[in-house]
């Protein structure tokens, strides 16, 4: 049975009991969560030097401005700036989401033998609950980091963006295997 809008928002909201596969979890703290943090965005690093290595713009960056005079919007500025922004914001999070739907965790959560999953029934992330967390990811940042550090005040060690996506960040639990019965 598929849940429907009206389960999935339901799900959100802090009088929904756990799943029972979600009551015997680990939940992953602050230092492992930074650690993978670290590693995302060393791999982002490096995938945006090499996308501008493959694809040079002469201009790329905020300097461009300074032919614009005071025309803040010239046709010149904005070629650099749309790829800029591509590179910088908008590639990282459609992998981040990609990342998190199809794997369940991050390259750097990967390497942690974590996941990121709904906090209430342990499933994969819907689309919408991973571009809800990518985004409110910058809301962690604007709180002058105080969003990231509520992992270590947390009983569920949920962040801001956990805490608005409906998600937490485990422990990968190894699954337990069928005994074969010898012929």
């Amino acid at each position: 049975m598929t849940p429907n809008k009206a389960d999935t928002t339901q799900r959100l909201h802090r009088d929904v009991p756990l799943a029972p596969a979600m009551r015997q979890v680990t939940y992953v703290g602050f230092t492992p969560r930074a650690l993978a943090w670290t590693l995302d965005k060393l791999l982002f690093l490096a995938l945006a030097a090499l996308m501008t290595r493959l694809w040079p713009v002469e201009g790329l960056g905020w300097h461009v401005f300074s032919n614009c005079g005071a025309d803040l919007i010239c046709l010149e500025a904005r070629w650099p700036l749309l790829l800029d922004a591509l590179i910088r914001w908008f590639a990282p999070a459609l992998i981040t989401v990609l990342f998190l739907t199809r794997l369940r965790a991050t390259p750097g959560k990967l390497v942690l033998q974590a996941e990121v999953v709904d906090a209430y029934s342990g499933a994969t992330l819907s689309t919408r609950q991973a571009w809800i967390r990518v985004f409110a990811c910058f809301l962690s940042y604007l709180t002058c980091g105080y969003g990231h550090l509520m992992v270590i005040f947390d009983q569920r060690k949920q962040a801001l963006h956990d805490k608005c996506a409906g998600t937490v960040v485990i422990y990968k639990t190894k699954a337990a295997n069928p005994r074969t019965e010898p012929d």
